[in-house]
C-alpha cells in the first residue's frame, strides 16, 4: 500500500457528475442532464473557478432565467457580473448587469445565488438540448474581465449546488470538499502467475494503480441511485455503502475490466443519508479507493397523522393536537360547512403537532380538516371532521352577602360560588345607587381576587354605600352581580341614669291647718312650693315616646318594592322561569307560587319581558336575605331577536339551606315606578340512608345511592349528576329529575341492600329516606365435636363374599323401604331438604359470591366467538398484595360523546363481566366515550393506594375511574385495574377469629350432612324430585368449595414455642401493608403450628398473637424482587409470657 500525494492542478481534472430527479408534488420540471462542474480546486476554504456544463430538455426562452444556488457554506459575495460567462454550445453570449441594452444575458448575484437572465429582442434565446457552459471565476473573460472566486466551504463534507430557474428544469450537482487535494491509493500486484494471491512488488510488471476520477452519484431516487466513476486505464468496478463510514450494509461489484464504471445500488431507504466508498482494481491487482462520498435518497412519502385531539376552552378557543411519523408543518382548515373558509398553521417542521384556534362562536358546530407537509414536499389530509361548541355559562353569584355598618365603616362577608372554574370576585361600589356590571364606570372597585371579605373604611356616616359583587370564571365571564347595602353612622352618646326623686316625708297631721288640706309630693299637682326638681313625680313634663332602632352593626334586612305603576300604565308582560341541573329541568311553582328546591344547589332566574316598548332600568332578584342583579343575557340589547321588543334577563346563584324564603324578581322603570313578582323558595331536605340503632335513626355514611327508572340505573350526565353516589357523613342524597317514576336502591358493605317503593315524582326532587339493616353475627357459640368411633371395616377376601355382602345390604334397603314409619319420614323429609337447598343457595348467593360465579360460567364460553378479535386482558387485582380477583364484577357506562365541562360521568350501563381465577376480563366496544367499576365484597374502587400511579410494577395502563374514549371499531379495553381492600370493621379480635374458624368447620359439617340426608331420601323416595335435589345439593356443595376453599399450599411457615420448640396452634397471624397499615389477610395456625398467605411484589409487615404468649412482629416482608406472587413461610417463636427472654431473637426465616 502506498500513500501517493496529489497536486492540487491534478484535483482540479475532477468531474463532479450529480443528476437529480426533483420530487415536488406541486411543480412539475424535466431534470438536466450531463450536469458537471468543474472546480478549480475542493481543497476546504480555498477560493477556485468553476465550469459548470449541462444539457436542457427544455428551451430557455427569451425572458426565462437559469439559477444556479449554491450551499450557504460557500461564499460568493465577491462574485459579480464580469465573473461569469455563459455558452450555448460553445457560443458566449454577450451579458451586462440588466437588459437595458443589447446585451443577450443579464447576471445577478445575491445570498449565494447567480441568476442569469435570458433578454427579450436580442436573440439570445438557447434551444432544446444545447450544451450550456457558465463560468464562474477569474477565467471567464469572454464578456467581461473576471477577477474574483468562489470560496469553498472551511469545513469537509459533500456539499450541493442545484440548477433550476423559469425555464422549467432542474438538476443538483454534489461537491465533496475535503481537508486537501492528496489522498491514499493503495496497490496491489499479481505475482506473474504465483498461486500465492496479489503480493505487493512488480511482478507483473505494472505496480501503479488506476486513477479514480469524476466520481458521480445519479439517478437518486427513494429507493435507488447509480454511482458512476473513471478511470486511467481499464479496471474493475466495487462500491461500498452503509450508514455511516464503516460501510455495513455490504458492497456491489463488477468485475468486467472498463475505464467508465457504474454501479446501481438498489432496495434503499427512502429519505436516509448514505455513505459510499468506490474502488477498482487493474489487471494486476493494483487498487485505488476514493472516499468518502454521501447522498441522501429522495422522501417520496407522505406522513402519516395520528393521535388527532380537539380541546375546547372556553367554548370560544380549540386547541387541535396530532402526531406524525416525521418532522412535517401544521395546518387547520376550519369553518362552519366542509367548505371552511377559515386556517390557522404552524411552519415548524415536528411531530408533535399543536394549533391554537381562538374567538370561535358558542354553541355552534365546526367542520376541520388537518394538513401536515414534510420538507421534501409530501402532505397528507385528514378526512373531513366537526366538533361543536357548547354554551360556557358565566358563573353563579356569590351568596350570604352580608353588609354591617359600623362608624365610618362598612364591613362585608359573602361566600364564593362552588363553580369549578371559579377564578375571583370584583367588588364595586356606587354611591347613588346599586352597580349594573362589572364594568360600571360610575363606581369605584374596591376588591379583585378571591377573598371573602373586605372592611370599607374611611366612610362619610350617613350615606349610604350601594355594593355589588361579581364573580368570574378562567374565561372571564362574570356572574350578574351580588348586591348589599350600608350606612355607617355615629354611635351614640352614652345617656347617664337618672336620679331617683327624692320624696320629702309626708307632713304630721298636727301641721295641717285649719280649714284646709295638705299639699304633698305625689298628689298628682305641681303646686307653687314644688318643682321638677324638688318633686319629679307632680312636675316632670311628659317624655315623647321613643321608637327603637335597629342595634348599631347589625345588617339589615333587603327591602322588596312594591308595585307602583302609574296610573294609566300598564306592566310589562313578563314571564320568570326558574332551572336547575344544568339548566336542563324547569321547576314549575305551585298555584300558591311556590317553587320546591334542593338546598346548596346552582339554581338560574330568568326573567321574559315580551312585546312592550318600554324602558326596563335594571331587575334585581331577592332570595331570602340576598339581593342579586339580573344581567341581560348578551350583555348589550338583551334582545332575543331583531324584530321585537323581547329581552331576558338572568341571575344565576346558589340556594340556600333548609327553610322557607322570599323570593322576588323587580322591575324598575326610569320614572321611579317598579313590578314585583313574588314567588315563595320552599328549601326542602336532601334524603338520607339511615339505621335504627338503639330505637333511634342514625345517619350512614358512606353508602351507595342509585336511582333506578324503569329497573334501570338512570343516566345523570345529561343533567350535570352523579348516580350512583356515595352518602357524606350525614348519609344525605337528592336527585333533580324530569317528573315520572323513579326507585332507589341503598347498599353499603355489612348492611343488607334497601330498595325503597316506586317514587311518584311531581316536583321534579327525589329526596326519600332508605333504611338499610346491619347484617346479623351469628351468635358466639362453641363447637363441641363428639368424639367418633372407629368401626372397624373388614375387607372381604372373596368375590363370593363380596356379593354376598352385597345381597345382605339389598335386602336390609328393601325392609327398611317396606316400613310405612319409613316411607312417612322420607315423604316428610324431601320438601325439607327442597327448602333447605333452596335456601342453602340464597344464603351462599350472598354469602360466597355465587351469582358472579354462575354469570361467569354461563357467559364464559360466548368469548369463544369473538376470540380472534381480543387482543389481551385487563386485570382486576388487590392494589396492596398484587393478587388477582377472583369473580369481581366489571361494568362498562357509556357516557355522551360530548361531555360537558365540569359534568359528572356518570353514563349508561352497557357490559358486565365478571373475571376469573386470573382476576382477567375484556371488553370489545365500538367507538365513544366509557368508563368502568368494579364491585367486590371487601374491597373498594377506585384504588387510593394507587390514587396517582400510572404503571405499578408488572401492571401497566393502571385505571382509576376516568373516562376512557375509543377512536376504533371493535376495539378491547383492557386497562389494569386495582382495588384497595375494604376495613370498614376494622381489625377482627382474636377470638373473634378463632370463633370464625369453628364456624366454617361447622359449616363444612352441615354441609356434607345435608348431602347425606339427601341421598338417604333418594334412596328410601327415589323419584324424579328426590334425584333432581340430590343433584342439585350436589352441584351447590361444589360451587361453595370453588368459592370457600382456599388452595393446597405448596409451603408453611411455622409458629412455635420458644423454649419447648412445640408447634402453636390456633395462633392469629395478621399481614398489614404498611404504607397505610391496612390489614391484607388473617390467618389461624392448623394442629401442626402451620400457616400460610399469598403475597405478591410488594413490601409488608406480620404481627402473631396467642393467648399466654407475647405478640411478635416481623417486619419487613420485602416481597419486591418477585415477579409472581409467592407464598409465605416464615418460621417464627413466641415467647410465654412472664419466661426471661433469650439473649438471641426469635428465628424469623
Amino acid at each position: 500500500m502506498h500513500i501517493i500525494a496529489r497536486p492540487i492542478w491534478r484535483v482540479a481534472t475532477l468531474v463532479v457528475l450529480v443528476t437529480t430527479l426533483v420530487a415536488a408534488s406541486h411543480i412539475r420540471a424535466a431534470t438536466v442532464t450531463a450536469a458537471n462542474d468543474y472546480p478549480s480546486t475542493l481543497q476546504a476554504g480555498q477560493a477556485a473557478n468553476h465550469t459548470v456544463v449541462f444539457t436542457n430538455p427544455s428551451v430557455v426562452a427569451e425572458g426565462a432565467t437559469i439559477t444556479l444556488t449554491w450551499d450557504s457554506a460557500f461564499d460568493t459575495s465577491s462574485i459579480t457580473e464580469d465573473d461569469v460567462d455563459i455558452a450555448d454550445d460553445g457560443v458566449d453570449l454577450t451579458t451586462a448587469a440588466s437588459c437595458a441594452g443589447v446585451e443577450q444575458a443579464s447576471v445577478a448575484v445575491a445570498a449565494d445565488v447567480v441568476t442569469i437572465t435570458i433578454c427579450a429582442g436580442d436573440a439570445g434565446t438557447i434551444g432544446v438540448g444545447s450544451a450550456i457552459t457558465i463560468e464562474i471565476g477569474d477565467h471567464a473573460t469572454s464578456s467581461g474581465t473576471g477577477s474574483n472566486q468562489i470560496v469553498n466551504p472551511s469545513g469537509s463534507g459533500t456539499y450541493y449546488m442545484s440548477i433550476a430557474g423559469t425555464f422549467g428544469d432542474a438538476g443538483s450537482i454534489a461537491l465533496p470538499i475535503g481537508g486537501d487535494d492528496s489522498f491514499a491509493v493503495s496497490a496491489t500486484v499479481d505475482a506473474g502467475g504465483s498461486s500465492g494471491g496479489p503480493v505487493e512488488g512488480d511482478g507483473c510488471g505494472d505496480s501503479v494503480p488506476p486513477s479514480i476520477s469524476s466520481v458521480v452519484v445519479s439517478g437518486v431516487t427513494g429507493s435507488e441511485a447509480t454511482i458512476s466513476w473513471s478511470t486511467n486505464e481499464a479496471a474493475d468496478s466495487r462500491v461500498d455503502y452503509g450508514l455511516t463510514t464503516s460501510y455495513e450494509l455490504g458492497s456491489v461489484t463488477d468485475t468486467s475490466l472498463t475505464t467508465s464504471h457504474a454501479i446501481e445500488l438498489t432496495s434503499l431507504t427512502e429519505g436516509v443519508e448514505y455513505h459510499v466508498r468506490v474502488r477498482s482494481s487493474d489487471l494486476c491487482g493494483n487498487e485505488d479507493t476514493e472516499s468518502d462520498y454521501t447522498f441522501t435518497t429522495l422522501d417520496e412519502t407522505a406522513p402519516i397523522i395520528s393521535a388527532v385531539s380537539v380541546d375546547l376552552t372556553c367554548d370560544t378557543d380549540a386547541l387541535f393536537t396530532w402526531t406524525t411519523n416525521e418532522a412535517s408543518d401544521s395546518l387547520v382548515d376550519y369553518g362552519t360547512s366542509a367548505a371552511y373558509g377559515s386556517s390557522a398553521s404552524n411552519a415548524s417542521l415536528v411531530t408533535e403537532h399543536s394549533v391554537n384556534v381562538l374567538g370561535l362562536a358558542q354553541d355552534t358546530t365546526y367542520h376541520y380538516r388537518l394538513t401536515s407537509e414534510d420538507a421534501s414536499g409530501n402532505d397528507v389530509s385528514t378526512s373531513d371532521a366537526v366538533f361543536t361548541t357548547n354554551q360556557d355559562a358565566a358563573p353563579s353569584n356569590a351568596s350570604g352577602v352580608s353588609v354591617t355598618a359600623g362608624d365610618a365603616r362598612n364591613d362585608l362577608s359573602w361566600s364564593n360560588p362552588s363553580d369549578t372554574d371559579f377564578d375571583g370576585v370584583v367588588l364595586l361600589v356606587c354611591t347613588n345607587t346599586y352597580p349594573s356590571d362589572a364594568n360600571d364606570a360610575d363606581c369605584t372597585e374596591l376588591l379583585d381576587g378571591t377573598s371573602t371579605s373586605y372592611a370599607h373604611t374611611g366612610l362619610s356616616n350617613g350615606t349610604t354605600y350601594y355594593y355589588g359583587l361579581f364573580a368570574y370564571d378562567t374565561c372571564g365571564q362574570f356572574a350578574s352581580g351580588a348586591l348589599g347595602q350600608g350606612t355607617p353612622s355615629a354611635p351614640e352618646e352614652e345617656m347617664l341614669p337618672e336620679e331617683e326623686p327624692v320624696t320629702p316625708p309626708e307632713p304630721a297631721e298636727e301641721e295641717i291647718p285649719e280649714g284646709g288640706q295638705a299639699d304633698f309630693c305625689g298628689d298628682g299637682v305641681c303646686q307653687v312650693t314644688e318643682s321638677a326638681v324638688s318633686c319629679p313625680a307632680d312636675c316632670q313634663e311628659p317624655q315623647e315616646e321613643v321608637v327603637p332602632e335597629e342595634p348599631e352593626g347589625q345588617p339589615s334586612e333587603p327591602v322588596i318594592p312594591p308595585t307602583t305603576a302609574g296610573e294609566g300604565e300598564t306592566p310589562l308582560n313578563v314571564e320568570v322561569s326558574f332551572f336547575v341541573a344544568n339548566q336542563a329541568i324547569e321547576l314549575i311553582p305551585s298555584s300558591s307560587r311556590e317553587v320546591r328546591m334542593l338546598p346548596t344547589q346552582p339554581l338560574t332566574v330568568q326573567l321574559l319581558a315580551e312585546h312592550s316598548a318600554q324602558t326596563i332600568e335594571r331587575v334585581q332578584l331577592v332570595l331570602g336575605s340576598d339581593v342579586y342583579n339580573m344581567a341581560l343575557s348578551d350583555g348589550e340589547s338583551g334582545r332575543l331577536s331583531a324584530d321585537d321588543q323581547s329581552f331576558l334577563y338572568v341571575a344565576n346563584v346558589t340556594t340556600p339551606s333548609p327553610g322557607a324564603y322570599v323570593l322576588a324578581v323587580s322591575l324598575f322603570y326610569p320614572d321611579g315606578s317598579t313590578q314585583t313578582l313574588s314567588y315563595t323558595a320552599q328549601i326542602v331536605n336532601e334524603g338520607y340512608v339511615y339505621e335504627i340503632v338503639d330505637g333511634s335513626e342514625q345517619r350512614v355514611g358512606g353508602a351507595t345511592a342509585m336511582l333506578l327508572q324503569s329497573s334501570v340505573p338512570w343516566d345523570g350526565s345529561p343533567f350535570g349528576q352523579f348516580n350512583p353516589v356515595t352518602t357524606g357523613g350525614d348519609g344525605a342524597f337528592a336527585w333533580y329529575v324530569s317528573n315520572g317514576s323513579y326507585a332507589v336502591e341503598a347498599e353499603k358493605t355489612g348492611y343488607e341492600s334497601a330498595l325503597s317503593g316506586t317514587l311518584l315524582v311531581s316536583d321534579n326532587i327525589v329526596n326519600p329516606s332508605i333504611r338499610i339493616t346491619l347484617l346479623e353475627v351469628l351468635p358466639e357459640e362453641e363447637l363441641v365435636t363428639p368424639p367418633t368411633e372407629e368401626i372397624p371395616v373388614e375387607t372381604p377376601t372373596t368375590v363370593a363374599s363380596a356379593l354376598e355382602a352385597v345381597t345382605a345390604a339389598v335386602e336390609i334397603l328393601e325392609d327398611i323401604r317396606s316400613n310405612p314409619q319409613v316411607q312417612t319420614s322420607a315423604a316428610i323429609a324431601a320438601p325439607v331438604v327442597a327448602a333447605t337447598a333452596i335456601a342453602s343457595t340464597a344464603t351462599l348467593a350472598v354469602a360466597f359470591d355465587l351469582i358472579p360465579l354462575l354469570q361467569y360460567l354461563i357467559t364464559s364460553p360466548f368469548l369463544f366467538f369473538w376470540r380472534r378479535k381480543r387482543k389481551g386482558y385487563g386485570v382486576v387485582y388487590n392494589a396492596i398484595s398484587k393478587l388477582p380477583i377472583d369473580l369481581a364484577t366489571v361494568r362498562l357506562y357509556k357516557l355522551p360523546d360530548a361531555l360537558p365541562e365540569g359534568a359528572l360521568p356518570t353514563g349508561r350501563l352497557v357490559q358486565s363481566r365478571v373475571t376469573d381465577k386470573g382476576g382477567r376480563y375484556f371488553f370489545l366496544v365500538q367507538p365513544g366515550l366509557y368508563r368502568m367499576t368494579v364491585t367486590k365484597v371487601g374491597f373498594t374502587f377506585a384504588s387510593e393506594y394507587l390514587a396517582k400511579v400510572k404503571d405499578d410494577g408488572l401492571f401497566l395502563d393502571v385505571y382509576h375511574g376516568e373516562a376512557i374514549r375509543v377512536a376504533d371499531n371493535d376495539a378491547v379495553i383492557t386497562a389494569n385495574i386495582p382495588v384497595d381492600p375494604s376495613q370498614a370493621t376494622g381489625i377482627e379480635v382474636s377470638k373473634k377469629v378463632l370463633r370464625e374458624r369453628r364456624l366454617r368447620t361447622l359449616q363444612q359439617v352441615v354441609a356434607i350432612s345435608g348431602l347425606i340426608l339427601s341421598l338417604v331420601v333418594v334412596i328410601l323416595r327415589p323419584s324424579w324430585l328426590t334425584a333432581a335435589i340430590f343433584v342439585f345439593q350436589v352441584v351447590v356443595y361444589f360451587l361453595v368449595r370453588r368459592l370457600a376453599t382456599p388452595r393446597k399450599p405448596k409451603s408453611w411457615g411455622i409458629v412455635y414455642d420458644k423454649e419447648t420448640r412445640r408447634p402453636l396452634s390456633n395462633v392469629v397471624v395478621r399481614v398489614f401493608e404498611p404504607k397505610y397499615n391496612k390489614l391484607l389477610e388473617t390467618m389461624v395456625t392448623d394442629s401442626k403450628g402451620r400457616y400460610t398467605a399469598m403475597l405478591g411484589p410488594n413490601e409488608y409487615y406480620s404481627v402473631y398473637e396467642h393467648a399466654g404468649y407475647d405478640a411478635h412482629e416481623v417486619r419487613p416482608l420485602d416481597y419486591t424482587k418477585h415477579t409472581e406472587p409467592a407464598e409465605l413461610s416464615v418460621n417464627v417463636e413466641l415467647q410465654p409470657k412472664g419466661s426471661a427472654p433469650a439473649e438471641s431473637p426469635p428465628n424469623a426465616t
